[in-house]
């Protein structure tokens, strides 16, 4: 590339960059580190349109939901070059497509547990897996999630194992010690693709649609 294009492209670049930053910061309540690269012919770029987006970030509360890392990668975003050069914020012409790898700890996933934004979740988890009885703790033992349990009138707890994997597009709970199944609802656009334990960890693979 010409160094004459390098100084065209840069300020171009660089816009896209601080307002696409500035908006994924306002979608969060926290990051605490984040990396992002723009990828795109000279030409493509001078008219925003972007080839891919690539983003990782650390420590992430995104809509109260705590994840550990962020390893994202975007189809084409088309970017409103005028507006978005103009204002300083970014403006899309249409929706995109990302995808990547989501990580959450065992530490977050009892802060969501316990998040009023996400207590729609334990009381999922209650009526569909446990029969009614309270959620107390999330726990992962080695590739497995075990959920303790209790009644309300009672003082003594329970736990209960079980695998967690990907099927149609969402997540699928199966009790280890039951014949009883059950697939957290899901944003419809949002898929989930794979499921991983590792190191208390989960590793969760999927793709969403981003509306404009």
């Amino acid at each position: 590339m010409s160094q004459q294009k390098q100084k065209s492209e840069g300020p171009f670049l660089k816009v896209i960059e601080t307002a696409l930053l500035v908006w994924i910061k306002s979608q969060c309540k926290a990051i605490e580190k984040i990396d992002l690269k723009l990828h795109g012919s000279f030409l493509n770029i001078l008219q925003g349109k972007l080839s891919k987006v690539e983003l990782i970030a650390r420590d992430i509360n995104f809509k109260s939901l705590p994840f550990h890392k962020v390893e994202l990668e975007s189809g084409p975003i088309d970017v409103n070059i005028g507006v978005t050069l103009k204002s300083k914020k970014i403006a899309f012409n249409q929706f995109f497509i990302i995808n990547g790898i989501i990580s959450i700890s065992e530490k977050g996933l009892n802060t969501i547990l316990n998040s009023k934004d996400w207590n729609w979740i334990s009381k999922w988890i209650s009526q569909e897996l446990l029969n009614g009885e309270k959620v107390e703790r999330l726990s992962v033992i080695g590739e497995y999630l075990q959920i303790q349990s209790s009644y309300e009138q009672q003082s003594s707890s329970k736990k209960n194992i079980f695998s967690i994997s990907a099927s149609s597009g969402s997540i699928l709970f199966s009790d280890m010690g039951a014949n009883r199944e059950a697939l957290l609802p899901m944003d419809s656009l949002v898929s989930i693709e794979s499921v991983e334990i590792l190191d208390k960890i989960f590793f969760i693979t999927g793709s969403s649609k981003v509306n404009t």
